[in-house]
């Protein structure tokens, strides 16, 4: 593990380690003075707790008591399809141990209940160790500050967890939930800063774990943004979506398997670390797309595997408008046994390729589509692919301790230099090995075969 990834890992530690601030007064659901859960909120003062006991709820909550915790123990609250399980239009407010079932939504707050109109959004939410299942929507929440952990969202009409945070620069934070089984996205999330570790995250119908990060309403600093040790298997749109314009993400230690697309990535300033994207039935990681570019980022330690197009891809708005001397690295990475070229670009920016396995693709190990500038090949293995294992179209190459082995296909294989438009050079700067293995097909070089 990269040294950056432990200092991110680390961090995110020291933050999911706050704990709740202590109650004023303890009010029991059911009792003689409080039959119901709505009864003891109405009843409670700042500061209070109503604990509710083992059973069936058959209630529709509102919250509206600032600082207030909410604990159930094997409680459940059925919303009978007539509203939300639970809404909330407050602040401080802490949710724990509910089921909470057949509701339009499992837990909502009150801007999106009321469409704005009146609502108010509530700030600085926890909700932990609940159990949303059988709603329309699981958790829906327009606040900032807010914690969900060790909860199930499961068997969803729509999204399981959607939040938008875009007031505040403190972190939003969903760690150790699963959710499976939705007929939307499993989490999404619209924030400046986000914390998202350990969800196991399954069977939903469109993307798995969706973050767009965003400038807040007011207000300016760093997004501080951690993705980290998820499992996202079995989603039929991008197991891992994340758009942070200028901002930038630590994606670390993921695994993205079976998906539609393992992972896609758009922005700048992205450290994506020993990420397991393997399985999908189109390429395991997508850099850059229609919209935005991926530039000066750091790709390293990753296992990308047996996806169905690509391995990785980045690609790029048809027009540049990002600064191109500061490159992409791609460092330490196995990518093999994809069905078509196991690394290609078409846009790139000075980019270097460092330590990185290209083997058993059905396409090209790594293919440069674009007549690009000063790319360094250094210290790579391009082994066994289908076509060539480096098809280059870049100018001014940079190879040096590359070695390719047993790659071809057809006629002319390009190991090492041109191209398939017969473009692009190359600068030897020594130790690179070309073999084409039993192939009996003829080459083209721009280096010379070493003894």
């Amino acid at each position: 593990m990269s040294p950056r990834t432990s200092r991110a890992l680390a961090t995110l530690a020291l933050l999911l380690g706050a704990t709740p601030l202590a109650s004023a007064e303890t009010l029991v659901v059911p009792s003689d003075a409080f039959p119901t859960i709505q009864s003891a909120i109405i009843a409670a003062e700042v500061g209070d707790v109503v604990k509710v006991k083992k059973g069936v709820y058959r209630e529709n909550v509102t919250i509206f008591q600032n600082d207030f915790t909410l604990q159930g123990k094997k409680a459940v609250i059925d919303g009978g399809l007539e509203g939300p399980c639970l809404r909330i239009g407050a602040q401080d407010v802490s949710v724990s141990g509910f089921t909470l079932v057949n509701g339009t939504w499992g837990i909502v707050d009150d801007a999106t209940f009321l469409d704005d109109e009146g609502g108010s959004p509530p700030d600085r939410l926890s909700v932990s160790k609940c159990e949303v299942r059988s709603c329309l929507v699981g958790i829906e929440l327009i606040a900032d500050e807010v914690v969900i952990e060790k909860s199930v969202v499961r068997d969803c009409g729509e999204d399981g967890i959607v939040l938008t945070a875009t007031g505040s620069l403190q972190p939003v934070i969903v760690s150790r939930n699963t959710i499976a089984n939705t007929g939307g996205r499993g989490i999404d999330i619209e924030a400046f800063s986000v914390f998202v570790d350990r969800n196991d995250v399954s069977r939903c119908a469109f993307d798995g774990i969706r973050l767009e990060l965003v400038l807040p309403v007011e207000g300016t600093g760093t997004s501080n943004t951690v993705v980290s040790r998820n499992t996202v298997e079995d989603c039929l749109g991008v197991g891992l979506r994340i758009d942070a314009p200028f901002l930038g993400a630590r994606v670390l230690r993921n695994e993205c398997v079976r998906n539609g697309r393992g992972m896609s990535l758009e922005g700048e300033s992205f450290l994506v670390g020993d990420n397991e994207c393997s399985g999908n039935t189109e390429s395991g990681m997508r850099l850059g797309g229609a919209v935005r570019h991926f530039a000066q980022s750091e790709v390293e330690g990753n296992e990308v595997r047996n996806n169905g197009v690509y391995g990785i891809e980045v690609t790029a708005p048809p027009v540049c408008r990002i600064d191109p001397t500061v490159p992409n690295v791609f460092r330490d990475n196995e990518v093999r046994g994809n069905g078509r070229d196991g690394l290609n670009i078409d846009h790139a920016h000075r980019d270097e390729f460092h330590d990185n396995l290209f083997a058993q693709n059905g396409g090209d190990g790594l293919d440069v589509d674009a007549g690009l500038f000063d790319l360094v090949f250094d210290g790579n293995r391009f082994l066994k692919n289908e076509h060539e294992g480096l098809d280059n179209s870049g100018f001014d190459t940079v190879m040096r301790g590359n070695r390719l082995k047993g790659n071809a296909r057809g006629e002319g294989p390009d190991l090492a230099g041109t191209g398939d438009d017969g473009t692009g050079n190359v600068i030897d700067e020594g130790k690179n090995v070309f073999d084409t293995g039993d192939f009996d097909v003829p080459s083209r070089l721009d280096l010379e075969p070493e003894d």
